[in-house]
C-alpha cells in the first residue's frame, strides 16, 4: 500500500528546504511505494506533502500524487483503492462527473466536489486514506 508523509511549520521556510525535507520523509516509505513518488509544498513555505506509490488499480501516470483538483485549488494524497469504484461511479456521473481513467482518486475529487463524499465513503469497499490542503496562489520563495 502507497506511503505519505506530511509537513506542517508554525513558521514558513524557504520552499526548497522544505521540499527537501518532505522529499526525504517520503524517502523512508519507499518500501510501501516503489513504483513512484512525488511532493507538493504550499507557496507560503508552512505545509508539505510527500508520497510513495504503489500502482495496483491504475498503472498509468494519471494517478501520480501528490494530485490538484481540476481547478488547482485542492492538493490531495490518497492511499489505498476503492475496489468497488466502477460501482460507485455511476451516482456521480449522473450528476454531471466525467472520469478520465479508472482512478478510484478521481473518484474522492468528484465526491467532495459534488457533496456527496460522505456517503461515497460509507459505500466504498476498500482501504482508504485522503490528506487533502488547500492550494494558495502565488509562488514559493
Amino acid at each position: 500500500m502507497c506511503g505519505f508523509a506530511g509537513l506542517l511549520l508554525p513558521t514558513a521556510m524557504p520552499c526548497s528546504e522544505l521540499r527537501t525535507r518532505v522529499a526525504g520523509m517520503a524517502r523512508t516509505l519507499a518500501h510501501r511505494g516503489p513504483d513512484d513518488s512525488g511532493e507538493w509544498v504550499e507557496p507560503r513555505g508552512q505545509f508539505g506533502m510527500g508520497f510513495r506509490r504503489l500502482a495496483i488499480l491504475d498503472l498509468s501516470e494519471l494517478g501520480r500524487q501528490p494530485m490538484a483538483s481540476a481547478g488547482g485549488r485542492f492538493i490531495a494524497s490518497f492511499n489505498g483503492e476503492i475496489f468497488n469504484h466502477l460501482e460507485l461511479r455511476p451516482a456521480l456521473e449522473a450528476q454531471g462527473a466525467a472520469f478520465a481513467a479508472a482512478r478510484t482518486r478521481r473518484l474522492c475529487w468528484r465526491g467532495l466536489r459534488s457533496g456527496v463524499l460522505k456517503r461515497l465513503c460509507s459505500a466504498a469497499s476498500g482501504c482508504s486514506r485522503l490528506r487533502c490542503g488547500i492550494a494558495r496562489s502565488g509562488r514559493c520563495r
